[in-house]
């Protein structure tokens, strides 16, 4: 749960040194945590309910590979989901809006069942120290631990749960990272001269843009080339695991 920082923009016109690339190329580590598939691990509670017995989770909604998913699971996961919305500005506040919360929530949490049972299979583990670790390079976004816990506590998340997902979201990062080094991703000097002269002539006729010379540029180019191999192998990735998983969703 990263804190948001408030910008502000001048309304006069400036002529722009840098470019999209530097701006906003995303780094080749951020492509792991793509989408929600891990992300929201560490905002939803996969683990969240192991201390409650099966007859007080209330109705099955899906069954995972062989392991139920329980109505009071999702049901809490869209909460934490409608209250981190809320937090960014975003509240849902029509029936359709929270509907579709809702369905998004069931779908990220049969997408984690399958990936944690994938990484488990693959055979990748978390130690403590590795979940210590992740957790205190949360807490060090905040002014203090104190701040941090209170800020879980407006999405009903605890320290306990969340390292239970911060286990899972490591796990699943290992089999990630095996995964996309196996495929061997590159970036070809082909894509980066292909990928520039689009830019350059797209923004040919900015005035507001200096656009600046290959080799300034080739870094970041490189890094936005990799991190969108990088999301279209995991949505495949996904794809194929959900493809081969066993799933019967109940609703």
């Amino acid at each position: 749960m990263e804190q948001e920082q408030n910008t502000t923009h001048s309304h006069e016109e400036t002529t722009h040194s840098s470019s999209e690339f530097q701006a906003n190329a995303p780094k080749k580590n951020n492509a792991l945590l793509y989408l929600v598939i891990i992300a929201i691990i560490v905002i939803l509670g996969i683990g969240a309910y192991v201390f409650k017995t099966e007859s007080n989770k209330g109705e099955v909604v899906a069954v995972v590979n062989g392991e139920k998913l329980y109505k009071a699971e999702v049901d809490e996961n869209t909460e934490r989901i409608i209250q981190i919305a809320k937090l960014q500005g975003q509240p849902a506040e029509t029936e359709e809006a929270l509907a579709a919360l809702a369905n998004m929530s069931l779908g990220i949490m049969i997408d984690n069942m399958i990936l944690i049972d994938a990484a488990e299979e693959a055979g990748y583990s978390v130690s403590d120290d590795e979940i210590e670790t992740r957790y205190q390079e949360e807490v060090a976004l905040y002014d203090s631990e104190e701040v941090f816990v209170e800020q879980l506590g407006t999405i009903n998340l605890t320290v306990e749960e969340l390292k239970e997902n911060m286990h899972d979201e490591l796990l699943v990062k290992k089999y990630f990272d095996a995964e996309i080094e196996d495929a061997n991703l590159g970036v070809t000097q082909e894509e980066v001269e292909a990928r520039y002269d689009a830019y350059v002539e797209a923004n040919s006729e900015n005035e507001q843009i200096e656009i600046q010379p290959l080799e300034v540029l080739q870094d970041d180019i490189e890094d936005v080339i990799a991190v969108e191999k990088e999301r279209i192998f995991i949505e495949e990735l996904v794809d194929e695991l959900k493809s081969d998983a066993e799933i019967e969703e109940m609703i």
